[in-house]
């Protein structure tokens, strides 16, 4: 958590929006986007957008939440949609939950979502996470993936991987953890709080078949905590990104065991323990090359690599999700002096969980 040199020179993001970006912000939303039933919607605001006073009216509304630290009473509105994963498939834990928030808000978190993920990528982030990064996609990874496993191929070198998935991972973000990771990116302390406010005080309602319910449900002083940073806010993303990168690249890379493939002329190395794309998550590990038996190291390493993230996971408020969990591997056995492909193993990979094992 501690801000290292390049954080602490890092341009402060503040909660002030002027005209100019009041009216550049609205001029870029989408007139097609959802949003909150009882709130204007994105065609009124990218109308009065266009009228000098209003903008310069409106903006100063917007700000004044984020700059002083407080929650605009309006705001604390949402809806609950549930959409289809795959089409046809309306199994409850199948579907995915969407919220839908007030357009002002949530163009405002948009526009402050840029600043963050500037100021994100000037801290030197890590390269383990690129979720949420500009010209990084999932398909880079694949690459990356492909050329490790290439690479051990070619040079007869042990390796295995574990593929992670997070069970709700927006919604298991704490807006406290998230806080405190994007202070190190010198995001003003009244932002922060009012989007933290603005969330615990939310009143929730949701869409069904017949409609919006008319009764909401909401956090309450004895109740059961909501937590989570609502899946459909513009800041979720980045927020994320930057909460795992801390532990992918403090934790993850310091305690785990990691993946080390040197090139043939020993000048270079592929070296990583972890790669994400968002929850989705690869963990790597390697063993040393021309042992009798490869699978059994391997399995002790990624055994390891797997124990740690699932405990970083858990107390950052994250969950492995093991049902999509699986691990493989690439490794060779001596046979009468020849290196021979490992098809299949007894081995198993336990990972110790709260109430047991999971195999």
């Amino acid at each position: 958590m501690k801000q290292n040199d390049r954080e602490k020179e890092l341009p402060p993001c503040v909660g002030s929006i002027d005209t100019a970006q009041y009216q550049a912000m609205f001029r870029a939303a989408d007139e097609k986007t959802s949003t909150h039933p009882n709130a204007l919607h994105y065609t009124v605001w990218k109308a009065m957008a266009l009228h000098p006073f209003l903008a310069k009216f409106q903006s100063i509304l917007i700000s004044l939440p984020f700059v002083y630290g407080f929650s605009n009473r309006f705001w604390e509105e949402m809806t609950d949609y549930m959409l289809e994963k795959k089409p046809g498939d309306r199994r409850i834990h199948r579907m995915r939950i969407i919220g839908l928030v007030c357009p002002e808000f949530n163009t405002a978190l948009k526009h402050f979502a840029r600043q963050f993920m500037h100021n994100y990528e000037a801290s030197e982030p890590s390269d383990f996470q690129h979720g949420a990064r500009p010209h990084r996609q999932a398909q880079d990874l694949a690459m990356i993936k492909l050329c490790t496993y290439e690479t051990s191929r070619a040079g007869y070198l042990p390796i295995a991987t574990t593929q992670y998935d997070a069970s709700a991972c927006f919604d298991r973000l704490y807006p406290e953890i998230s806080n405190l990771n994007l202070l190190r990116l010198t995001v003003a302390k009244p932002l922060l709080r009012a989007r933290a406010m603005i969330i615990s005080r939310m009143r929730r309602s949701v869409c069904t078949g017949l409609g919006v319910s008319k009764r909401t449900y909401e956090q309450t002083p004895r109740g059961p905590r909501l937590t989570g940073k609502i899946q459909g806010k513009a800041d979720v993303p980045i927020a994320y990104a930057n909460t795992t990168d801390g532990i992918l690249r403090g934790a993850h890379w310091n305690l785990a065991p990691r993946l080390k493939l040197p090139s043939p002329s020993m000048e270079r190395s592929i070296e990583q323990s972890s790669l994400a794309y968002f929850d989705d998550t690869d963990g790597h590990v390697s063993a040393p090359p021309l042992a009798a038996r490869e699978v059994e190291p391997l399995v002790c390493k990624l055994e390891r690599s797997a124990q740690i993230w699932n405990e970083l996971e858990n107390w950052t408020g994250g969950s492995v999700a093991f049902h999509k969990t699986n691990w493989q591997f690439l490794a060779w056995e001596l046979v009468k002096g020849r290196l021979q492909l490992i098809y299949e193993t007894d081995e198993e990979l336990v990972m110790k969980v709260e109430k047991g094992e999971w195999r």
